[in-house]
């Protein structure tokens, strides 16, 4: 696929939850990838909590290496956080992650900040959704006593 879309002149997107990206890293050398978006919904233990493996174990840290090894090779990540009412507060903490780390200072790094819904299989209790007005009401109040975090996420303009 990557071949084909290169020789089209054509480049690729790429949605993963990252787990093997960095086996797959050699596959992606000299090929036309726009962006991998890739998916952490907090810090280890908010993310581990939500995205695990059949036998329990976390993912968080073969995601880090994977995005760590994609920067490092150039390749641009989009790294998304699926919020809701249970992990929203983990913002600042996933946001002095990434800065800390050096990703939001790399030019290959950008990110985005997507509504956890009905229809996400690992959401089961709708209490806990958060409506779009009261996702970005939530991260406004979040950034005002964390400005950190507007070094990690730079709400698009309709948002102020």
């Amino acid at each position: 696929m990557l071949d084909k879309a290169g020789s089209e002149g054509l480049e690729v997107c790429m949605v993963t939850n990252g787990y093997t990206l960095v086996q797959f890293l050699p596959l992606f050398q000299g090929k036309r990838i726009r962006e991998i978006q890739v998916t952490l919904d907090g810090t280890a233990a908010f993310h581990n909590a939500r995205r695990f493996l059949k036998d329990g174990q976390g993912t968080f840290d073969p995601i880090v290496k994977g995005i760590d090894a994609c920067l490092e090779n150039q390749i641009n990540i989009n790294l998304r956080m699926v919020i809701d009412r249970e992990n929203i507060q983990n913002l600042p903490d996933l946001a002095s992650f990434a800065i800390a780390r050096g990703w939001t200072g790399h030019p290959n790094f950008k990110t985005q900040i997507g509504r956890n819904y009905e229809l996400h299989h690992c959401q089961s209790a709708p209490d806990k959704l958060l409506t779009r007005i009261s996702l970005y009401e939530e991260i406004y109040k979040l950034t005002a006593r964390h400005p950190h975090i507007l070094d990690f996420y730079k709400p698009a303009y309709s948002v102020f």
